[in-house]
């Protein structure tokens, strides 16, 4: 009889889990496409130490180059493929405030390269230097961006609010993001953003 109990749970507890959709058990990782390619690329998982903060701007080169079919981007900001290339330079337009970061961000192409930069000499120069850091925005929105880059930490893929950005740098102690500019937005079909993925749209930016 015992037996017959037993039996009995067991199979009851593998009904339910064959009713379970596959979503809930699955990895709630969050993966985006562009141009057929999935971020993150495999081997670069968030958390990863592939990379270093001092090589941020060689891992969004590889990057870009597996989004763009081996097209890459330079240091100068001047070039026909930054969307930002007509942009004056000045505080006013170039600083990377919240609202500043909002109203280029949120237009950028996915797979964009995003250079902030510590100083305006660098954002008017053809070389980054050593004092900014590089990123690739893989989606945006009103609200806020999530971006793929590599820092102390390893490699990240997060979102976070515009305003939560532009403080970020400065309270994990690094780059000042809110005293830097931001140089350039790159990408070889630099327009107007899609229409939001709905699963960015949905998840709440930190």
């Amino acid at each position: 009889m015992k037996t017959k109990k037993i039996l009995s749970a067991f199979l009851t507890i593998v009904v339910f889990l064959s009713l379970v959709p596959t979503s809930v058990v699955s990895s709630n990782a969050a993966t985006y496409k562009i141009n057929g390619v999935t971020i993150p690329l495999s081997g670069f998982e968030e958390g990863k130490n592939v990379y270093s903060q001092y090589n941020c701007w060689n891992f969004a080169q590889m990057v870009y180059k597996k989004l763009w079919n081996n097209v890459g981007f330079t240091a100068n900001q001047s070039t026909s493929d930054n969307m930002l290339k007509d942009v004056a330079f000045t505080d006013a337009e170039r600083k990377a405030t919240a609202a500043n970061l909002k109203k280029y961000i949120s237009k950028a192409t996915p797979g964009s390269v995003l250079r902030i930069s510590r100083t305006m000499s660098y954002v008017k120069g053809t070389s980054d230097g050593d004092a900014g850091h590089s990123m690739i925005i893989v989606a945006s929105d009103n609200n806020g961006f999530t971006a793929y880059d590599s820092t102390s930490s390893g490699i990240g893929l997060k979102t976070r609010t515009y305003a939560n950005y532009a403080n970020y740098w400065s309270l994990s102690g690094g780059l000042s993001i809110k005293d830097a500019y931001i140089k350039y937005i790159k990408a070889p079909a630099s327009g107007p953003v899609p229409d939001p993925d709905p699963y960015f749209s949905e998840i709440n930016a930190t």
